[in-house]
């Protein structure tokens, strides 16, 4: 009996802790669960893409939209802007207020020509260098705008969903093909696993898998919503690292690594893509808050702007450092989903840094006739 009884008493607490879990569950789902892709924007910023954008600045994950606003406007020559965050995110947005992609594309189209904008929140340079050799096939473009970003030096070199784009196979061919195949190709055969091909054939286990997941997933939203229950318990483990060691927007993070080099290899290898392709490439400095200490290190980011500049004069590419355009009024702080404090926001400006951003590269674009 002694037995029987600390069977159930074990049982029970294993039930209480399993309707613990699952009452945590729905109430973080609740509560905290939120789009995140907007993570990178936080709370006070709006990102104006695709269908808000007209169709003329799309998400770097998914090209179709560009594409078909593009093929019914026939085909003109087109400009490629690729960036991070900066690009969509308008702080402190009013309805109506339109990015710096959106106003580029009007003053360009009025000279007969188009722009179209991708961009990823975080984008490395090896993610542009994978939506270079997705979309070129897809538009005429004579001219490539490149924002590069010292703090997005820091990050992994891609992301699962642009690890899966690279192996599209008709990105993979042109990737083989192009200056950034050494850079690339091995990035191609990553740990993420590949989903099944378009009429390939399925297993019966995974079909009977995937069959019980969806059904269980209509009847039950928590079981549907696990991947963004992840995502929230990841994000959720980066805010709280963060939190008790002080570590905030300023806080000063190293960038220079043994990763520079490597990095500093895609943009030339990108340049020389431009170059053999026929486009004139313009490289920007992007705009960096400067009325309030920030987070680089400034010899670093010396060396960076210094690199960066070589690198284009190599290619003969054009090379703008614009990254004090934008006034401190015109800077946003940035809202945390989690946890509702504000800090200092150093990427992401109003609509007038968002005007200020077009009006540097359109002089530029003028100065090279296009």
């Amino acid at each position: 009996m002694t037995g029987v009884r600390g069977a159930r008493r074990q049982l029970l607490v294993y039930l209480a802790g399993l309707m613990a879990a699952i009452a945590f569950l729905q109430f973080a789902r609740a509560r905290y669960v939120f789009d995140f892709n907007d993570a990178a924007f936080g709370q006070l910023t709006t990102g104006i893409y695709g269908e808000r954008s007209g169709g003329v600045h799309c998400d770097g994950l998914e090209s179709k939209l560009c594409e078909t606003t593009y093929e019914a406007a026939g085909r003109p020559p087109a400009v490629l802007w690729l960036g991070n965050s900066q690009l969509p995110g308008v702080n402190r947005y009013r309805p109506g207020e339109r990015t710096a992609v959106m106003d580029l594309h009007e003053r360009v189209r009025a000279r007969g020509r188009y722009l179209v904008g991708y961009s990823l929140p975080g984008a490395t340079l090896f993610e542009h260098a994978i939506i270079l050799n997705k979309v070129a096939p897809k538009f005429t473009f004579d001219t490539l705008v490149l924002a590069v970003v010292f703090n997005n030096l820091r990050e992994s070199p891609v992301r699962d969903g642009m690890a899966k784009v690279l192996r599209e196979p008709d990105v993979l061919a042109r990737v083989g093909r192009s200056p950034e195949a050494p850079s690339l190709l091995p990035l191609a055969a990553g740990e993420t696993a590949q989903e099944p091909a378009p009429g390939a054939s399925e297993t019966l286990a995974a079909r009977v898998e995937r069959n019980l997941d969806t059904a269980i997933g209509r009847v039950w939203p928590l079981w549907a919503e696990r991947p963004k229950l992840r995502a929230l318990a990841s994000y959720a483990f980066h805010v709280m690292r963060q939190k008790p060691f002080g570590i905030n927007a300023q806080t000063k993070r190293p960038v220079l690594n043994s990763g520079y080099a490597t990095r500093m290899a895609v943009l030339d290898q990108m340049l020389k893509d431009a170059r053999a392709s026929g486009m004139l490439a313009l490289v920007y400095i992007a705009p960096y808050r400067q009325d309030i200490r920030g987070p680089y290190i400034e010899t670093e980011y010396a060396q960076f702007k210094k690199d960066v500049e070589r690198i284009a004069r190599d290619n003969a590419a054009r090379y703008l450092d614009i990254d004090g355009i934008v006034p401190g009024a015109e800077w946003g702080m940035v809202r945390d989903y989690l946890t509702g404090t504000d800090d200092f926001d150093f990427m992401h400006f109003t609509a007038g840094g968002h005007r200020r951003l077009s009006d540097a590269i359109d002089r530029e674009l003028r100065a090279a006739g296009r």
